[in-house]
């Protein structure tokens, strides 16, 4: 794990790392050493950015403080080390990051669990000066939601950063866990993503990690001649738009595409599933609130089959579930984001998906397509249920 050699060398660094294995502390001590050693960063300020409580914010200071006990003069936010300034800011006062003179470092610590919606703003006050003093700009983080800030840019084959990945098992490489103490840890509902660097919430209770992990298999993902079906989620204000595909073979469901867009044109994803639907020749099941893309798809000939969720959403979440358990659906290991959706959603109170948390716009489309194909010989058309 030599940090130090990759901050000398990269300005832009992306580190997903498993919880105890130290990284936040050794950048701390990395950022004290080019303020004792490096010219450049004479009178320049080193910004880190933590999530919201100001706590927090006081606590990074008070790390760096314990390598200085002889300074004394020094705020809860705020330290000098030989003519730099490191300043600690919650995520959700950056005003006073907006107009710094000469940032040397920004170091976003535990980023993808900034709150949702500052998550990109916090991006953007940090790559605002890239033009002006380019500075390094590190984010450090575990894990956290399959749709947040730190998947988006690992899905980002041109991101400017480098990417660092600091699984448990390089911890035990180096000595900094033991073996018991990795297998007590894996007795935890949150190893996965604390450890093992996968997004999602501990566990989901709808689909636990162990039953996913089932039905998660390699297998050919051409179309055969088994009942084939398409669902769509639309995408609203704050979601993506979904597709997957399925074929039942036997009694078991095959997903055979997988689609997550975001800023997904209208006209495009009519076009789009007017293709599909070709192949998909035993009905497309679209979300019912989505009515002027199911306008536009029968415009085009392509006869939907409505599905009402205020009405329907108890039944398909609970025969999605049982289908899983059963072992009668069959998830391609290349579909990350929907085995990351199952694995991640909870329960609400009224016992529906929970998305409160993530916006489950695959597994939304998952529970449509399990009903879907269990309904698809029943319906010819129309409304469901029927």
């Amino acid at each position: 794990m030599d940090l130090l050699n990759l901050v000398q060398e990269k300005k832009k660094i992306w580190i997903k790392k498993c919880t105890g294995i130290g990284a936040s502390e050794l950048l701390l001590r990395i950022i004290c050493w080019k303020c004792e050693t490096d010219r450049s960063w004479a009178d320049s300020i080193v910004c880190i950015v933590t999530s919201p409580r100001l706590e927090l914010a006081t606590t990074m200071i008070s790390r760096i403080k314990r390598f200085y006990p002889e300074i004394t003069d020094y705020r809860a936010t705020r330290i000098v080390i030989n003519g730099v300034t490191i300043e600690a800011f919650p995520s959700h006062h950056l005003d006073a990051m907006r107009g710094l003179a000469n940032p040397s470092m920004i170091f976003l610590d535990e980023a993808d669990f900034f709150p949702a919606s500052l998550q990109s703003e916090v991006l953007t006050v940090a790559e605002r000066y890239i033009a002006k003093s380019n500075p390094h700009i590190i984010l450090c983080s575990t894990p956290n939601m399959p749709d947040g800030l730190y998947a988006k840019i690992e899905k980002d084959k041109n991101s400017m950063y480098e990417k660092v990945y600091l699984p448990y098992t390089i911890g035990l490489e180096q000595g900094i866990f033991t073996e018991e103490e990795i297998n007590e840890a894996k007795k935890s509902a949150s190893f996965e993503r604390e450890y093992n660097l996968r997004y999602g919430s501990d566990d989901g209770n709808i689909f636990a990690y162990e039953l996913v992990d089932k039905v998660t298999r390699e297998y050919d993902l051409a179309l055969k001649d088994g009942d084939k079906i398409l669902a769509i989620d639309p995408a609203y204000a704050s979601s993506k738009f979904a597709i997957i595909g399925g074929e039942k073979k036997g009694d078991v469901i095959e997903i055979k595409l997988c689609e997550l867009l975001e800023f997904a044109s209208p006209t495009a994803m009519a076009e789009r599933i007017a293709l599909l639907s070709a192949d998909y020749t035993d009905g497309v099941f679209v979300d019912s609130a989505g009515a002027g893309l199911i306008t536009d798809l029968e415009l085009k000939g392509v006869p939907t089959r409505k599905i009402v969720f205020g009405q329907t959403l108890n039944e398909m979440t609970l025969l999605a579930s049982r289908l899983v358990k059963e072992q009668k659906v069959a998830i391609h290991p290349a579909f990350t984001d929907l085995l990351a959706d199952l694995k991640s959603v909870r329960y609400n109170a009224k016992g529906f998906p929970d998305k409160r948390i993530i916006n489950f716009d695959l597994g939304d489309a998952f529970l449509m397509l399990c009903y879907g194909m269990n309904h698809a010989r029943q319906v010819t058309a129309g409304m469901l249920p029927d």
